[in-house]
């Protein structure tokens, strides 16, 4: 019994220092706000799980799933531009920073905000597609679907159920692989919209890069963030497309 004890002990021991060991590598990999990205975060304000940036007269709720292994507060810009166009914004915290991990974590932001205004739910790379596993699980639950640089994975499918969709990228992405970004779009509405930015690349989204493997932008991430609000606000104002 003592020898098993010890075995059980051993074991444990193991997995707890693999998962540990786990955790600091992801860490260590993980995308960090730049400066001006946190200055940006001083508009919101912070609840447990997400940030929530206000927004005078907001018409929309819209929930934002960061891209993986990369910090929330790397999207505050974005999220801040969004509000000040009349979008209620919420910046969800991921466990280990993939949203993949909590896929269903607007349900506590809809549960704790009631609100009688439309949800719309999204995000960024891992973000958007882990927004769609969710979505797909219960379309009638929300109103629409954003992807930023992303795509639907192939258990989410969306065609029947008449949800507005927004896809934008950016043409200088090379992080996006792009044969399943077309081979994809037959999870989607047919009505989807789609959208390229010219010159941003896939770190564009966000305030946090250079990003491994990325292409070089030929426009400043400031413009690539302001064309996607301007696209979105677009998207909203006709009826979510």
């Amino acid at each position: 019994m003592r020898r098993l004890k010890i075995i059980i002990v051993s074991v444990l021991v193991f997995f707890m220092v693999v998962g540990v060991s786990g955790v600091v590598v992801l860490r260590s990999r993980t995308y960090q706000p730049h400066d001006d990205a946190l200055t940006w975060l001083e508009q919101a304000s912070k609840h447990r799980g997400y940030y929530l940036f206000e927004a005078d007269d907001a018409d929309v709720n819209v929930v934002f799933y960061p891209g993986g292994l990369v910090k929330p507060e790397a999207y505050a810009g974005l999220a801040a531009r969004m509000a000040l166009a009349g979008m209620r914004v919420f910046l969800v915290v991921m466990p280990l920073d993939l949203a993949i991990l909590n896929t269903n974590a607007i349900e506590a932001i809809m549960a704790n905000h009631p609100s009688g205004l439309p949800w719309v739910i999204g995000g960024h790379s891992l973000g958007g597609a882990s927004a769609a596993i969710w979505l797909a699980r219960q379309p009638d639950q929300a109103d629409g679907l954003f992807l930023l640089a992303s795509y639907p994975s192939s258990s989410s499918d969306l065609r029947a159920s008449g949800l507005p969709v927004i896809s934008i990228r950016a043409s200088a992405d090379d992080i996006l692989d792009m044969d399943n970004f077309f081979e994809t779009q037959d999870l989607l509405p047919v009505e989807t919209v789609y959208a390229v930015i010219e010159g941003g690349n896939h770190a564009g989204f966000g305030h946090y890069g250079p990003q491994r493997g990325d292409g070089e932008a030929i426009i400043d991430r400031t413009i690539q963030q302001q064309e996607t609000v301007v696209l979105l606000r677009q998207w909203l104002e006709d009826g979510f497309g």
